[in-house]
């Protein structure tokens, strides 16, 4: 499993973060609109395509990061979500 860098922007509600969240959570704790990033648990699924999708809640966004074998939501509070998603796609994709 990858490494996090814990601490600053980053709240450990969950000690681990699949590969492909880890990639989400890199870029998105450099983004200076970014506040606070909080991953949740992660959930084995059969083999998939990565995927990244995004759900509006308050303060921030609800990003759903589908991995080959893994999916897991990352929550990520940020002052201006369509820029901290279009940054996220972008970084996503690029991998």
């Amino acid at each position: 499993m990858p490494k996090v860098r814990w601490g600053g922007k980053i709240t450990r509600s969950h000690s681990t973060a699949s590969e492909a969240a880890c990639e989400v959570v890199q870029v998105a704790i450099n983004l200076p609109e970014v506040s606070k990033v909080s991953v949740g648990y992660i959930r084995n699924i059969g083999g998939s395509n990565r995927s990244l999708k995004f759900a509006d809640i308050i303060g921030g966004i609800l990003a759903k990061v589908r991995g080959n074998a893994a999916i897991q939501e990352v929550y990520i509070y940020t002052n201006n979500p369509e820029k901290t998603k279009a940054a996220l796609l972008n970084g996503f994709s690029a991998n």
